[in-house]
């Protein structure tokens, strides 16, 4: 009797012991005890424009420094002050995914996977608790995105707007925690490709992981299947993310992702692609992708993923000459490019450039607003940035991409540009290694008609980028640019060298 009394208290210690190792566990990620008001951002909980879209970045050094490891979230909480008069938010919405970024991108949104909803919501003070509908894994290494997003599809007939939850949040973060966009009279905003931050990316929602940790992983790992969140990139450079389906959850796993220019080899490890999702962009129009899943010795391949791509920006050769007048072509959007050696970033929405007479194809907001004559130095268009609707501090940039490998160093840009009112203001920049780092030439302001302006720089680059970035003011007049130029410049003897003039 003694003995099966023994045996039964050890059973019940180990199995105590079981559940202790896997039991579910809060995780805070932020310290801070004040919160957003009810008309700012960022906030998980808006309800102050008609729809939105928002990313938060937590890093995987937060997480395993509140003594996460790897594992799965199944709730996700966050902490209300208050609700003041913040009524149901419409069709909200959680999506959740792994990235290597360590800082949010305020012109571009991560890959993320929806995880909970959409539910129309109404906000309580306290605690309020989203049980995933799909739990999240963690690997342990990627930092984590948590994106909600939503909006009333009834809004373009109705008022549906109320006030922000007030959400505990943590200030003054030393990289873009979040990443925010909202707007009025467009219905739900989970699928925009619109960027436009507001708000201040530093700072971002405490939020509560209820997480549960893996078991150790033995034997041989079953690998799955690879997806790729796009498999047919029509953008240049467009980025993509590689995860697995339908493996082996635990801890202790290894990944090795792999390319091969068909399903059947031969493949190559790629550098530094060793985590279960990883995000990249190709040049080959077509690319296989799968993964090693490795437990110590054991090991084993996914299925592959295939992926195609549009070839990469092609760079024009000198010289250059471009007024505006042709249609512009689909690149990343509708219209958004006025050829294929051209990059317009965002390609849509307000801070999009677009032909003079065509806001339509980049969903501007007023597009009759805001406008300058004539509409063109040369012909009868030009390119045009709408600073009377985008966001005060906002930019967007348009540009070209130039092959630079000349005898010749010096080059020489010439372009006509307008911005009759307002503090907004156009930057031009260069990069000379195919857009990893960009420095600024020169910059315009006010010109209350058609102004020339002239810039001597030098690059022998095949790989040159000049970006024209605007900025905008928020209500006052757009920014044109015309009659772009570009050539090699050969200064007269004996004169100085450069001289931006205008």
């Amino acid at each position: 009797m003694k003995q099966k009394l023994l045996l039964l208290l050890s059973l019940l210690l180990i199995i105590g012991s079981i559940y202790h190792v896997n039991a579910q566990v809060n995780i805070t990620i932020g310290t801070g005890v004040a919160g957003n008001t009810t008309t700012s951002y960022p906030c998980p909980l808006q309800d102050f424009y008609e729809g939105s879209r928002m990313q938060y970045l937590y890093r995987a050094s937060e997480l395993t420094a509140a003594g996460m490891a790897p594992g799965t979230i199944s709730v996700i909480r966050y902490n209300v002050i208050s609700t003041g008069t913040t009524g149901i938010i419409e069709q909200h919405t959680i999506k959740m995914g792994a990235t290597s970024s360590a800082t949010l991108s305020p012109t571009s949104w991560e890959t993320v996977n929806q995880v909970f909803g959409p539910v129309d919501y109404q906000p309580v003070a306290g605690i309020n608790s989203f049980t995933l509908t799909t739990p999240f894994f963690w690997n342990g290494t990627d930092n984590i995105v948590v994106e909600v997003c939503g909006g009333d599809p009834n809004s373009t007939a109705a008022i549906t707007y109320t006030q922000n939850a007030i959400v505990t949040w943590t200030t003054g973060l030393s990289f873009n925690g979040s990443h925010t966009y909202r707007i009025d009279n467009l219905d739900n905003q989970c699928g925009t490709a619109n960027v436009t931050d507001i708000g201040t990316p530093t700072n971002r929602p405490n939020i509560v992981f209820a997480w549960t940790s893996a078991v150790a992983c033995s034997g041989t790992p079953v690998a799955g299947t690879a997806i790729s969140s796009a498999t047919n990139i029509t953008c240049p450079g467009t980025q993509f993310t590689l995860s697995l389906t339908g493996s082996t959850i635990a801890s202790g796993l290894t990944y090795q992702w792999q390319s091969a220019p068909a399903a059947s080899g031969p493949w190559t490890d790629i550098t530094g692609a060793t985590t279960s999702n990883y995000t990249t962009s190709q040049i080959e129009t077509l690319k296989h992708y799968r993964s090693r899943v490795s437990c110590g010795a054991a090991s084993s391949n996914s299925s592959s993923v295939q992926v195609t791509s549009v070839a990469s920006t092609p760079y024009l050769s000198l010289p250059v000459n471009e007024s505006f007048e042709n249609t512009w072509i689909n690149s990343c959007d509708v219209r958004d490019v006025p050829n294929g050696s051209w990059k317009n970033t965002p390609a849509t929405g307000n801070n999009s450039w677009r032909r003079y007479d065509d806001a339509i194809s980049g969903a501007w907001g007023n597009p009759t607003l805001g406008g300058y004559t004539p509409a063109g130095s040369v012909g009868v268009n030009s390119a045009r940035f709408h600073s009377y609707e985008a966001a005060a501090g906002t930019t967007g940039a348009l540009d070209v991409y130039l092959n630079c490998n000349t005898a010749a160093a010096s080059k020489r840009i010439f372009f006509d540009y307008i911005n009759t009112l307002g503090p907004d203001s156009l930057t031009v920049l260069i990069s000379t290694n195919g857009g990893t780092s960009f420095l600024r030439l020169d910059s315009v302001g006010v010109a209350t008609a058609w102004r020339t302006k002239t810039i001597v720089f030098s690059s022998t680059s095949a790989t040159t980028i000049i970006r024209f970035r605007a900025t905008s003011d928020f209500l006052n007049t757009d920014i044109g640019i015309d009659n772009v130029r570009i050539t090699d410049f050969a200064p007269c003897a004996g004169s100085p060298l450069g001289g931006n003039t205008t």
